[in-house]
């Protein structure tokens, strides 16, 4: 209770055995993925809104199915990708030793990344972080609180890194700089349209509800024309007018009725389909982002070369006119540090290809992505558009029907 209240989710393996992992589990694993397999196209967690995240409802079985669905969904995509599949973080969370998992997930095996873990913006990055803290309640600490600063000292300079960035660092000249410009430009023009689709498509379903709501005030007022006709002798007209009004109340009704399900479907199916593919090319942001982060790793390991070979330089000129043997002792000290500058700028070279190699086999897949899920968000907009205008032109014509007088009107010649 209170604090100790939490949700695990049992996770079948080979669907033989089973472990159990709560929701910042499957958080642990996504953030540590992307550090073992920097450029890797990992699909971004779906997340909760913050209000429903400070309430009771996280708990509710409707909630509960909702996240499992999502998660079990997250999993198997893990599971399928090429690029993860033998990942060791991977294997620790699908291990059934509790403990070894436990170290794990305690453990510091992989480089810091330079910049800031993938972005997912807005809310969404709001949502996350709620979540995790929300979700870590009632979890032991042991340990101290090393592991905590250490964490939040990576967290420190991954954002001042994230600045240097933003300032407009030149990064070192690489081979395929070209290929991965083509690249960026297309997932910002993707990014563009998916801004479009999101925030036209919301209005879409926006304006089917209004025009529900419209509808539903209408067949009121319908409703109210039939109980108020105009005095006339002739009963059976007036009778007939008032059946008349009345039925087309009700048919407002169930046309309003049927528009508010076309909004739901509208939001549901349309709405969602384009909110997986946003997810799905951020995802390929987030690893082109992993790749310039190695990229300015590597930009600053060579400023380094050039930054120690100019001391060295000064300090060589200086101890020209020296005789004393002294003297060369911090030269010598100082090559070997040019050394190991060399080194780790070789190391961070040979990463940065690791790493561009792999984006541009993800980006390969990634055009079957493309494919698949814009087929499937027009295909939603069409089948969404055909089901219910169908069923709205039968509601109208049951209307238009009942319009039509039973007894044609007959005037006087003037």
């Amino acid at each position: 209770e209170g604090r100790s209240k939490y949700t695990t989710y049992c996770v079948l393996v080979a669907n033989v055995s089973a472990v159990r992992r709560r929701y910042n589990d499957f958080q642990w694993l996504y953030e540590r993925l992307h550090l073992e397999r920097p450029g890797a196209i990992i699909p971004v967690i779906p997340h909760k809104r913050v209000h429903l995240l400070k309430s009771d409802t996280k708990f509710t079985t409707e909630f509960v199915s909702e996240r499992r669905a999502i998660l079990e969904e997250w999993i198997n995509r893990i599971l399928a990708h090429p690029e993860l599949t033998d990942a060791a973080s991977l294997a620790a969370f699908m291990k059934q030793d509790d403990e070894l998992f436990a170290c794990a997930k305690k453990a510091n095996d992989f480089p810091d990344s330079s910049l800031s873990l993938a972005e997912n913006g807005g809310e969404e990055a709001i949502g996350e972080a709620a979540e995790e803290a929300d979700d870590a309640e009632g979890a032991s600490v042991s340990g101290g609180t090393s592991a905590g600063g250490k964490q939040r000292f990576t967290r420190i300079r991954r954002m001042f890194a994230k600045a240097a960035m933003k300032s407009g660092v030149e990064l070192a000249k690489v081979e395929d700089e070209e290929k991965f410009a083509d690249i960026d430009k297309y997932v910002t023009e993707l990014e563009k349209d998916l801004a479009i689709l999101v925030k036209q498509s919301s209005a879409l379903a926006t304006a089917t509800k209004t025009s529900a709501a419209a509808t539903h005030e209408i067949a009121k007022a319908f409703s109210g024309l039939s109980e108020n006709t105009y005095p006339t002798p002739d009963l059976g007209a007036a009778g007939r007018l008032a059946a008349m009004l009345n039925n087309a109340a009700k048919g407002m009704l169930s046309l309003s009725s049927t528009m508010e399900e076309k909004a739901t479907a509208e939001t549901d199916q349309i709405e969602a389909s384009i909110q997986d593919f946003e997810r799905d090319v951020q995802a390929l942001r987030n690893a082109l982002q992993r790749r310039k982060e190695k990229h300015y790793d590597l930009t600053k390991k060579l400023n380094r070369i050039t930054a120690v070979g100019a001391k060295l330089d000064r300090m060589k000129e200086v101890a020209v006119n020296k005789t004393d043997e002294n003297a060369m002792v911090p030269i010598q000290a100082k090559e070997g540090e040019m050394i190991e500058v060399k080194e780790a700028a070789e190391t961070a070279r040979c990463v940065l290809e690791t790493v561009s190699s792999r984006v541009i086999r993800e980006v390969e897949r990634f055009r079957l992505v493309v494919d698949s899920k814009l087929r499937h968000i027009i295909s939603e907009m069409g089948g969404v558009a055909v089901r219910f205008d169908d069923k709205i032109n039968d509601a109208w014509g049951t209307i238009l029907a009942n319009t039509q007088p039973s007894v044609e009107p007959k005037f006087d010649a003037v």
